[in-house]
């Protein structure tokens, strides 16, 4: 779909038209389908994030976390087309297909060619044809003029050639005839020779927009008639008028209200001009071209649909409309919201009124707050005198009620920290008395205790209220006087607190009386820092508030958010430099799905904390293959080319691992790296290079010794071209004198998907699969395990221990019997484990075997209470009798780098020295030690865990600098 737009929203939530690009894919699986109390709604994957409002803040949130009572975001108002555009601009030639049309300028050329219609001898077929229009006579009536055979001229007119006595005898007819230039355009249909429409204007004037208007919401098309039903004289009386002067054709009465236009020429004319459809409004939906209408020729298609399908209920104050289309009822709703008028549609079960059928699905849709009534009566209104007068009423009535309108979700605690800070003390007593001076912050604080939510209107006059107070509150010089505690909110008891002095010293200070100097120093010191503190924190609550009430978004109260298994093909949309888009029905806000997810699809950040806090905290881990256009010479991760869509060839499997970015997660990092055969060093342009994370991550690839490494800029999208090349120059700079020195340097934006392609063709060339030995004994290592058992399941179904990790050499067989080192503790003594494997799984397929390279899962008949939680991670798989032993306790033969790698300043590494904490990670194991003896290289080590490794092996040191563990260096099991 090239030149596709969509909405999205910039950082300060406006709403801009951009670019974007769509993907199309097979799909099945899990889907989450959310529909909100006012009827939006959304089918979405279980990883694509919506906008949500907790009451504290805006955050993007995974559909599959949302439920019931939350807020989840959609626009309030659409923009306006400036200018109309046609959505058929070639329909004269479409409709040439089927009908014989006469413009204007064409009949005053055959004017001009047969002397002002006297001289018809030099006339083509064609010609002769076209002077039959613009008399508006049937084939029939010309055969039985002419005395010839039922379908002998329409047969002529079509294959375009006539016998000389069919020629003399339409130049007879002709001759007698007075033709006349018609005003418009006339279109003859071929299969109907009789049905003749005349056109004034082919465009989307007022006329022919409430024209259609009036058919979608109270008529019908069939194959060869306009069908049209209406009680109402107005609007009956205004079809009927656009019919005679507008179309020159003539409705006729069928009875109790029902009319037809019997014209194939008219039907043909709607379906390919204007996008109308055969069928009923159940089968038929409103053409989308409505929506892409200027606001003013909008308001003309709104007013006269509502006046005919909607109704004004003046005893539950909102006006409501019913259609049998879903399609239809959602368009309509998208429309309003371009006029600022918001709607919620809900389904319902009712018969048809003009037939006894069974009851079927329909959609209403609601107007009801009171903005949206009165912008509606402004700017759309109705053309029947008795709905407007109707909506005039409920408009002066709820306005005179205030009635509320959308809320925002403001937790309690949040509002009642800035009446605090601000010093607005709120008695109980003084909540329940009726006094007329309440301020009106008051009522609002008391709605908000009770629903944990505000209106809109509520939230901008109490941040307007609030603002000057909180501009006195930053102005104001501090005054030590009780009047000044008593005007902010601060006790004395609270100074007396915090000065360390009694509440009747702070009493003396604040009246002037003398005490003893330090204490009154450090009550002044109290009062000015106390007040500091509430100023500060009030101006961080009122920019929160201000924050989680942009204007042009309104917060839907989710009523369900359920499972449903999907099969089919699904459209992703990723928007760059905005990573946002309005999407479902009912205009709700989404984001880009985001370096592993973009190469492999799957979201590795599984673990709640992991989402919550934004960064990885286990291993995660996902396949993925590559795969090569031969035609576009490009890699992509799909079997669909995303450039040409034509398939891809296969080339290669890769696993990825998905380590912790942040440098507390050191230790994690380092088991990861362990299972890797090359690494992509993920950097951010948006950050200066390097953050501390990034440099202790560059020198743990050193110590585990990986030398394929690709460097990836990420985040190209949320700097300039210009920040971008002085980044990369950053980047260049950092690396020189690494092992990283010479990797290659990949600028992408993982959340567009942009320079994907070029990040996999590079690690086709600069990672090649390294060779494995197939050999040797197995040795697996486990980065995750699980039970996979669910709550309540029978015994007879249950499933042993599930093991996640991979094999970096030899091969595992099922029924295979392998051990498991170090083992279950039992008593004061660790015990290895022996199973059996019951089931292989690399990259979602059952295997017989698993050989190395790649991540795999091994099912165990092992009692699954050992393997969950993650309780054997660390633990090495493999067959007995062929393991390395089990250490509790450790030599080594270690270097330590000359400064703390990732630490604040230059903070050189101290000599190991007995006594000592360090942890040690060895291959994917982590434990801590206590070092029972050191020399300058040599270090003993009684671990706190036990850990399976070969002497030879390597070992990361990390030690606690500044209260976190940081890498420090390694050693070698000796």
């Amino acid at each position: 779909m090239p030149n596709l737009r969509v909405f999205s929203l910039d950082p300060n939530f406006d709403l801009t038209s951009v670019s974007a690009n769509v993907f199309v894919q097979n799909y099945k699986g899990g889907m989450i389908e959310i529909v909100t109390k006012d009827g939006k709604r959304l089918k979405a994957s279980p990883k694509h994030p919506l906008l949500v409002n907790n009451g504290y803040e805006i955050i993007w949130k995974s559909t599959d976390e949302l439920k019931e009572g939350d807020f989840i975001g959609a626009l309030k108002e659409l923009p306006e087309n400036p200018v109309l555009k046609d959505p058929v601009p070639d329909w004269l030639e479409k409709i040439e297909k089927e009908c014989w049309v006469v413009t204007k300028e064409r009949a005053k050329q055959l004017e001009e060619k047969t002397g002002n219609f006297r001289d018809f001898s030099q006339l083509s077929v064609s010609e002769l044809n076209e002077i039959r229009i613009l008399n508006k006579i049937s084939c029939n009536k010309i055969q039985k003029a002419c005395k010839g055979g039922n379908d002998y001229f329409s047969g002529s007119f079509k294959k375009g050639k006539l016998t000389k006595v069919q020629r003399e005898n339409l130049i007879e007819f002709f001759s007698t005839m007075k033709t006349y230039i018609p005003e418009g355009t006339i279109i003859n249909c071929k299969h109907k020779s009789q049905s003749f429409i005349e056109i004034a204007d082919a465009g989307f004037n007022d006329e022919i927009i409430r024209f259609i208007a009036l058919i979608l919401s109270e008529g019908c098309l069939t194959s060869n008639n306009v069908k049209f039903s209406q009680s109402e004289n107005e609007l009956l009386l205004d079809f009927l008028n656009i019919c005679s002067t507008h179309l020159k054709i003539k409705a006729v009465y069928e009875g109790q209200f029902d009319y037809a236009i019997r014209n194939k020429a008219l039907v043909k004319f709607l379906e390919i001009r204007y996008g109308l459809q055969e069928g009923n409004s159940y089968k038929s939906s409103i053409p989308k071209w409505i929506f892409s209408l200027p606001n003013k020729k909008l308001c003309v298609f709104l007013r006269s649909f509502f006046s005919a399908e909607g109704n004004v209920n003046e005893k539950s104050n909102q006006i409501a409309l019913i259609q049998a289309n879903k399609k239809s009822i959602y368009l309509i709703g998208y429309a309003l919201k371009k006029f600022g008028v918001s709607n919620s549609i809900h389904p319902t079960w009712k018969r048809a009124t003009n037939s006894n059928s069974p009851k079927r699905e329909y959609w209403q849709l609601f107007i009801s707050d009171s903005k949206s009534l009165r912008i509606f009566q402004e700017k759309i209104g109705f053309d029947l005198p008795y709905k407007q007068i109707k909506l005039e009423k409920i408009c002066s009535r709820i306005q005179r009620c205030k009635k509320t309108d959308h809320v925002v979700p403001i937790k309690y605690k949040l509002l009642s920290d800035l009446f605090n800070a601000l010093g607005l003390e709120i008695k109980r007593e003084y909540l329940k008395k009726e006094c007329k001076q309440k301020p009106s912050w008051i009522f609002v604080y008391r709605d908000c205790r009770v629903k944990n939510a505000i209106s809109e209107d509520k939230i901008r006059e109490l941040l307007s209220s609030f603002y000057n107070r909180l501009k006195e509150m930053e102005n104001i010089n501090v005054s030590i006087s009780e009047e000044f505690l008593t005007r902010w909110g601060i006790s004395q008891r609270r100074i007396a607190k915090i000065s360390g002095t009694s509440p009747k010293k702070v009493s003396y200070v604040l009246r002037g009386l003398k005490i003893d100097s330090k204490d009154n120093t450090s009550i002044t010191n109290a009062i000015l820092s106390e007040f500091e503190n509430c100023r500060k924190k009030a101006r961080e609550i009122f920019n929160q508030l201000n924050e989680i009430a942009p204007k042009n978004i309104e917060w839907c109260k989710i009523k369900s958010a359920k499972k449903i298994e999907y099969s089919g093909p699904i459209i992703d949309l990723q928007v760059p430099g905005y990573h946002n888009f309005v999407c479902g029905m009912g205009a709700l806000i989404a984001h880009n799905t985001s370096l592993t997810q973009a190469l492999t699809g799957k979201w590795t950040d599984t673990h709640s904390e992991e989402i919550k806090r934004g960064i990885t905290i286990r291993l995660g881990y996902a396949d993925v293959t590559f795969y090569y256009c031969e035609k576009c010479s490009s890699y992509a991760n799909t079997l669909k080319c995303p450039k040409c869509f034509s398939d891809a060839e296969p080339k290669r499997s890769v696993s990825f691992i998905d380590a912790p970015g942040h440098e507390t997660l050191m230790a994690t990092v380092l088991s990861g790296a362990s299972l890797m055969d090359g690494a992509l060093l993920l950097i951010s342009a948006d950050e200066k290079c390097p953050q501390p994370q990034t440099a202790e991550h560059l020198k743990a690839l050193d110590v585990v010794g990986i030398k394929n490494i690709i460097i990836v800029q990420n985040k190209i999208d949320l700097v300039s071209e210009q920040k971008a090349i002085e980044h990369y120059k950053q980047i260049k700079e950092f690396v020189k004198g690494t092992v990283a020195e010479n990797a290659p340097i990949i600028p992408v934006s993982a959340i567009n998907n942009a320079n994907i392609d070029v990040l996999i063709e590079t690690i086709e060339k600069n990672m090649p699969t390294p060779e494995r030995d197939t050999t040797k004994p197995p040795k697996f290592y486990v980065a995750r395990s699980f039970d996979v058992n669910k709550p309540g399941a029978d015994i007879n179904a249950l499933k042993g221990s599930v093991i996640g990790g991979s094999l970096t050499q030899g091969v595992i067989k099922i029924n295979d019997t392998l051990e498991i080192r170090p083992g279950a503790k039992i008593g004061d003594k660790w015990t290895p484990l022996k199973s059996k494997a019951v089931e292989i799984i690399e990259s979602g397929q059952k295997l017989k075997e698993a050989k190395s390279g790649g991540l795999a899962a091994i099912q165990l008949d092992l009692d699954p209470a050992l393997s969950r939680g993650d309780g054997l991670v660390g633990s090495v798989v493999g067959h007995p009798d062929n393991m390395p032993p089990v250490m509790e306790e450790m030599k080594l033969d270690i270097k330590l780098f000359e400064k703390v790698i990732g630490a604040t300043g230059n903070q050189k590494i101290n000599a190991v020295k007995t006594g000592d904490v360090i942890m040690l990670t060895a291959a994917i194991a982590k434990t801590v030690g206590v070092v029972v003896s050191a020399n300058k290289s040599v270090v003993h080590i009684k671990l706190k865990l036990p850990v399976c490794a070969d002497k030879g092996d390597k070992v990361a040191l990390s030690m606690q600098v500044g209260g976190r563990w940081h890498l420090v260096g390694y050693g070698i099991v000796i």
